[in-house]
């Protein structure tokens, strides 16, 4: 008996250590984009002094419009992005399903999703989803290091068969499953389009926000 009491309660124990351990990245996850979300919104909203411009309103109707349709293939990629990345990894282990909680925090990721909160302007009564362009282009700055690595890695690779960097070396890699591996274009092409969505140049407010991010 006292064999089957030793047998039994690690089971029970290692299960229930499983699940809670679980429950860590994920409320990581969640807190990193609240946090995100509110305090760059409140950062924005002290430091930005949005100003009317002299563009006509079939000018600025067409500027909102292409923002509204760039935040929402951000929203789609992005929950692609996600949904993907968390059931791939439940076929890689333990380990995998806690780790890509985390991967998914990363700033490249972030800034899909705050590019897409911040371009749409979907209600512009509600704060927290009414459009603010400088926030997209902050992210886009802050993010432009790794971007700029990704475009280097990729260019000579494809000339040398060489990652000088090695931030895309994974990509090469045979655990490295196929839908992980197209979930990593964004690196190639957010900044173009969070830019192209937002409609308005790099300005001093899009550097003193990223500061502050």
């Amino acid at each position: 008996m006292s064999g089957r009491g030793r047998h039994n309660i690690p089971r029970n124990i290692t299960t229930i250590d499983g699940d809670a351990s679980l429950l860590r990245p994920i409320a990581v996850f969640v807190l990193h984009y609240a946090t995100v979300a509110v305090s760059t919104l409140v950062l924005h909203d002290l430091l930005v002094v949005e100003q009317t411009t002299d563009a006509n309103d079939e000018d600025e109707s067409a500027a909102k419009q292409v923002g509204r349709v760039v935040s929402g293939f951000l929203f789609a990629y992005t929950a692609l992005l996600f949904g993907t990345r968390c059931l791939s990894s439940f076929t890689a282990g333990r380990l995998r399903q806690h780790a890509v909680f985390y991967e998914l925090t990363w700033l490249c990721n972030t800034t899909l999703f705050m590019s897409a909160c911040s371009l749409g302007g979907w209600s512009p009564n509600s704060w927290v989803l009414r459009r603010r362009p400088a926030v997209a282009t902050a992210f886009c700055v802050s993010v432009s290091v790794d971007q700029i690595l990704w475009y280097l890695d990729v260019m000579v690779y494809f000339a040398t068969g060489r990652f000088p960097v090695g931030v895309a070396k994974y990509l090469t890699w045979t655990q490295t499953l196929w839908i992980d591996k197209m979930t990593c274009t964004h690196h190639l092409w957010t900044i173009p389009l969070a830019l192209y969505g937002s409609r308005q140049p790099l300005t001093l407010d899009s550097y003193k926000l990223n500061v502050a991010i």
